[in-house]
């Protein structure tokens, strides 16, 4: 019977090993959202981590959190350092390429937990922006990582939403954009 049990335990075992083999390595995650801006201001907000403690969808989560900026303030070689809690971590994310108004790509580094590709990219609609956040992450050969992977897109995508949301939204409104001329931002939410 207990061998029957154990035979029974390795063959679930195997399967689960083989399923999490099989799943995609890679994981993509994106979200957009309408902003009543145009595309000019949010970039300036994007292309530099000065406001990200704005519009970070992660602050939230750890009020304490050390971060700190290296490099020149915006453009390509802006970078972020953050050190947190257990729900934040920590890492480096590294503006690699910058088109005005147009696209903020970035490197993540999480140490231990790996590494991923950031892409911002800025769509004109008349007077407003379609801002839209999406990242590529490695989950490494590891099938653990692969399952943890199925559940990221839930995980993360209401993050990039309230971020995109909130730094160039409701949150950001009395502060980000006072200094840019901009009295009021309004966002239209919509997950891609």
């Amino acid at each position: 019977m207990i061998k029957k049990i154990l035979v029974g335990l390795v063959a679930v075992l195997v399967v689960l090993t083989v399923v999490g083999l099989i799943l995609p390595r890679h994981v993509a995650v994106k979200r957009s959202v309408t902003i009543d801006r145009p595309a000019s201001l949010v970039f300036a907000t994007v292309n530099s981590f000065v406001l990200f403690p704005k519009w970070s969808p992660w602050q939230d989560l750890d009020p304490n959190m050390h971060q700190s900026t290296e490099g020149p303030r915006d453009g390509v070689g802006a970078k972020l350092v953050w050190k947190g809690n257990d729900k934040v971590g920590s890492g480096t994310q590294l503006i690699t390429a910058s088109t005005p108004n147009q696209s903020v790509a970035s490197d993540l580094d999480f140490g231990d937990m790996g590494s991923a590709k950031s892409l911002v990219t800025l769509t004109p609609e008349g007077g407003k922006t379609q801002a839209t956040w999406a990242v590529d992450m490695d989950m490494s050969a590891n099938p653990i990582g692969h399952y943890m992977g199925l559940a990221m897109d839930s995980m993360m995508g209401k993050d990039f939403a309230s971020g995109l949301g909130q730094g160039t939204g409701e949150r950001a409104e009395a502060s980000m954009w006072k200094g840019c001329g901009a009295d009021r931002v309004g966002v239209g939410r919509g997950a891609q």
